[in-house]
């Protein structure tokens, strides 16, 4: 996983929006100079940038009693979301899993967790939280800090760590969609903060209002963070709370994902472009017929012989595999995947709401056992979905390139090549040339040239970038 300094700003990203038209053209030049040659071995590529597109991110933070270490986690990746983001047009808001307690069920959290609970190993990671939260986070959270852009930052940073601390009471069956779907309808508990777009009971995405969240015109990036699977079962059909297995053993019987998926693209007039949907859950396990590994009730003797002293699953005592079905294999649910940060079961219901959406989740991506990259989840899908400013072609490692004289200098050698700043790219936004550390290059696989070209900060909404390069081959 890549560390943040080598992704596109966000804000940079945002600034782009879903119709940034980048082109390239051999040797057109700069727009306000004819200082290249014709025959010069460069190209230019241009990009109009479009107005900010709004981020309303909306975090879903599992706060059942084994999510101490995860939500400390969180926290840390939250205070280290780059501050281009922290500036962008972003508001933000929290609900937890739990869909027993009517404090929560869906509800915008403006509280957090003060106190360690008896089962948590360290105390949560907040230092300098407000007395109370706002519901729903924007920029005037900041206000107090005037133009002190550090203090803008900071503020802004510590309140979003802050809401991660949401402890760890909540209910051990855990009901993500479900909380999801309430927080974002309008007969639910947050409807006073879209309350202008709702219309006969239904979100209207087209309406002309602006309200505090759900904007219709922005992004809605749903941040999920649990170390268990989804349990929205139906209120009127609840399944068994005998065994935490039970979501596991009847998950046929819980709500549907597509319920879900159509509830939340209902809320965007182009929901592929506008919804963003980040699990940071249990990664899936497959068979070897590449199934994902579900469980199910022990049925018969031959299913107990299959089990060890804690009631699991042991593939040691099935050699040929029987007991194993097209249902699942018998027995407790198992963990996916274990490290310092605790264990977690595979999160399917979530991964499958991504995939609805599009955006298929790896077993990398999606695992919440691992400290680093948290962060990047939440960032690269949505630079994935605006797009980095990819170069067309890819840029040739040169050094002593004068783009003035037409001078294609001479190839980089092999330490150079190891440098980003040694492709031979010029940068100019709005007729400004961009110096060393203002910009990099470097390689991307989505791109059709292979590179992309990342900015330090965000230029402003309706610039105009230039790019100028010696191309390979």
């Amino acid at each position: 996983m890549r560390s943040l300094s080598h992704l596109w700003p966000l804000a940079a990203l945002l600034a782009l929006g879903c119709n940034a038209d980048p082109k390239t053209t051999d040797d057109a030049g700069p727009p306000d100079a004819g200082e290249v040659q014709e025959g010069t071995p460069f190209v230019t590529q241009r990009l109009q940038i479009p107005a900010r597109t709004p981020v309303d991110l909306l975090l879903v933070i599992d706060d059942s009693g084994s999510m101490c270490e995860e939500q400390n986690n969180l926290t840390r990746a939250l205070n280290a979301l780059p501050a281009e983001l922290l500036e962008a047009d972003l508001r933000a808001a929290v609900i937890t899993t739990d869909m027993r307690n009517p404090e929560r069920m869906g509800r915008f959290q403006a509280d957090y967790a003060r106190q360690a609970a008896p089962n948590c190993p360290e105390a949560p990671v907040v230092d300098g939280c407000p007395e109370t939260l706002s519901p729903v986070l924007s920029a005037a959270d900041a206000d107090g800090c005037g133009d002190d852009r550090a203090c803008r930052l900071a503020e802004m940073g510590t309140r979003l760590g802050c809401m991660a601390q949401q402890g760890t009471g909540g209910d051990g069956f855990e009901a993500g969609l479900a909380a999801l779907r309430a927080a974002t309808a309008c007969d639910g508990p947050n409807a006073e903060h879209f309350a202008p777009c709702c219309v006969d009971g239904r979100f209207d995405p087209t309406c002309p209002q602006k309200p505090a969240f759900l904007r219709p015109e922005g992004l809605l990036v749903v941040l999920i963070v649990s170390d268990e699977d989804d349990c929205s079962d139906d209120p009127a059909d609840p399944i068994s709370r005998a065994t935490n297995s039970a979501c596991e053993w009847d998950h046929a019987r819980l709500v549907p994902v597509d319920a879900y998926r159509d509830h939340l693209a209902a809320l965007k007039a182009r929901p592929a472009e506008q919804i963003v949907v980040v699990p940071v859950v249990g990664p899936q396990a497959f068979d070897d017929a590449g199934r994902p590994v579900r469980y199910r009730p022990p049925a018969g003797d031959a299913d107990v012989a299959c089990l060890d002293e804690n009631g699991a699953y042991d593939p040691a005592l099935d050699p040929d595999g029987a007991c194993c079905t097209a249902e699942g294999c018998p027995g407790m649910v198992q963990t996916t995947c274990e490290s310092g940060l605790g264990a977690a079961f595979a999160g399917h219901r979530y991964l499958a709401l991504a995939e609805a959406f599009g955006q298929p989740v790896t077993e990398e991506d999606a695992t919440i056992c691992v400290e680093a990259g948290w962060a990047d989840r939440l960032t690269a899908p949505v630079s994935a979905l605006h797009g980095v400013l990819c170069l067309d072609r890819a840029p040739a490692c040169r050094r002593a390139v004068n783009f003035v004289s037409g001078d294609a200098g001479r190839p980089c050698d092999a330490a150079e090549a190891e440098q980003p700043m040694a492709r031979s790219v010029a940068v100019s936004v709005n007729g400004r040339a961009l110096g060393p550390g203002e910009y990099e290059v470097t390689p991307e696989a989505n791109c059709p040239g292979g590179f992309a070209l990342h900015l330090t900060e965000a230029p402003a909404p309706e610039a105009t970038l230039i790019v100028r390069y010696v191309p390979e081959n």
